[in-house]
């Protein structure tokens, strides 16, 4: 189980505790690029005594997720939920239905509340399992009623071990920061994968002038998640940057691209914080010190 992906020792270690003794819900928790939707479907598929490709179209699997170009799991998204929890799914199994909640942080409050009440008294032979960048985003009662497990990024070693003798893997790793989703997508051959796409993105936004910098960020603020993951991946970009001017002893760009690092990260803790995506983006633009 879980032996074919890349995966931590030890997130590999409590997942299979959990597919051994399941509780009524999980909540993986790690940064964009870790894999927590591919890691909820395998063990949705081993709950489930199914292979990964039969989850799909299964009526013993149940899959939500943002739609795209909207700004949050509505309500109707959980009411319908609720709807399908009512009708019994047939067999013999202890776990019959696995609900896969991706992204649970883009539920509003509304939703997650309503949401609550599907935890507090689960169905029975169901199991839920949450995905979320951090459990801060999601209510401390939500929280509360779900065991968690950090997906932790891999090493350089385990990453080698895995990929043998990729090129360009080292380089890689260091701009994923270990997250296995988005270091397999940043050596795949896909220039449209949605995860590199979106560093290389970040790289060329660098070598724009304020202006464009501007024009583009107004373009992302429009789309409150599209804006966070690409501010995430700007900021693994300035990170790696911060490295690779470190160990080359250029103190003028270590300096810069580490200002620009925490900048980053204080417009992403903005945004969270509910500042106005537009006011975070003129921040980000004129103060930008790369």
């Amino acid at each position: 189980m879980f032996n074919d992906l890349l995966i931590h020792p030890s997130t590999q270690t409590q997942l299979k505790a959990f597919a051994a003794k399941p509780s009524h819900a999980l909540l993986l928790i790690g940064p964009s690029g870790s894999g927590k939707a591919t890691l909820g479907r395998q063990l949705a598929a081993e709950l489930l005594k199914l292979p990964v490709d039969k989850l799909d179209g299964s009526a013993s699997f149940v899959w939500i997720q943002r739609v795209e170009g909207k700004q949050d799991i509505p309500i109707d998204a959980v009411r319908s939920l609720k709807k399908q929890l009512s009708l019994k799914v047939p067999g013999k199994n202890d776990i019959r239905r696995v609900v896969l909640l991706e992204n649970a942080h883009y539920m509003n409050q509304e939703a997650q509340n309503a949401f609550l009440k599907s935890l507090e008294e689960p169905p029975q032979n169901t199991v839920f399992i949450l995905t979320t960048i951090s459990d801060i985003r999601l209510l401390p009662t939500v929280v509360s009623r779900a065991p968690a497990i950090s997906v932790r990024p891999v090493s350089l070693k385990t990453a080698k071990n895995y990929f043998a003798d990729k090129d360009g893997l080292e380089p890689a790793w260091v701009l994923s920061q270990g997250a296995p989703a988005l270091l397999a997508s940043l050596l795949s051959d896909d220039e449209e994968h949605e995860l590199k796409a979106t560093v290389s993105r970040a790289k060329e936004f660098l070598g724009k002038s304020r202006y464009e910098r501007l024009l583009e960020l107004n373009q992302l603020t429009s789309d409150k998640p599209a804006l966070d993951g690409f501010l995430d991946a700007l900021g693994r970009v300035t990170r790696a940057l911060n490295r690779a001017s470190v160990n080359k002893g250029n103190q003028s760009l270590a300096k810069r691209s580490l200002k620009a690092s925490q900048l980053i990260a204080e417009v992403r803790e903005d945004l969270q914080a509910n500042v106005s995506p537009k006011l975070a983006a003129l921040r980000l633009a004129t103060q930008l010190s790369l």
